[in-house]
């Protein structure tokens, strides 16, 4: 069965008191002067990665929507419902389950994480040496989303003020 990952990634603005998200572009082709949003993470087969944000494997995982959650990940999670698809009660019980799913941490807590289990097995009693963590596909993702959007480094000092917010249906 397959899942659909939904993973975003979103940095503290001290300036404005609020969580922005770090979205570099992609240009399709030549006339495309805007480009499309890439993904964080849209691989949807690393079942891995997903039972250990799912199951709280790693410390420092929060369930439910964060506080000060970008405008963008808001509507992204709440689409459809907002626009009358839903009867009231109907929405307030898809509003809730849809919250509930939601899980973030932040990048210290996933590079923590990472330097304690380098390799990946299960339950983590054993490290398997051959096993790669899977948590370390997403580091890679992130590490190239913020070094594209702030190509200076300037983001390197502030590992707990970025965050991975995401859910998995």
């Amino acid at each position: 069965m397959s899942r659909s990952p939904f993973f975003y990634l979103e940095k503290y603005n001290p300036e404005t008191d609020t969580y922005e998200l770090v979205e570099p572009y992609v240009r399709d082709s030549k006339d495309d002067s805007h480009g499309t949003p890439a993904d964080l993470f849209p691989f949807n087969g690393t079942h891995e990665l997903f039972e250990i944000i799912e199951r709280a494997k790693m410390s420092g995982i929060h369930r439910r929507l964060p506080p000060r959650v970008s405008e963008a990940i808001s509507m992204e999670l709440f689409e459809g419902i907002e626009d009358g698809e839903t009867t009231p009660n109907e929405r307030l019980d898809e509003e809730a389950r849809r919250e509930k799913d939601v899980c973030w941490f932040t990048y210290a807590d996933m590079e923590i994480f990472i330097l304690k289990h380098p390799c990946y097995c299960a339950d983590f009693s054993e490290e398997d040496p051959l096993h790669e963590n899977p948590m370390i596909a997403l580091k890679r993702r992130v590490d190239a989303f913020l070094e594209v959007c702030y190509p200076w480094g300037e983001w390197e000092d502030e590992k707990s003020f970025i965050r991975i917010v995401c859910w998995i249906w």
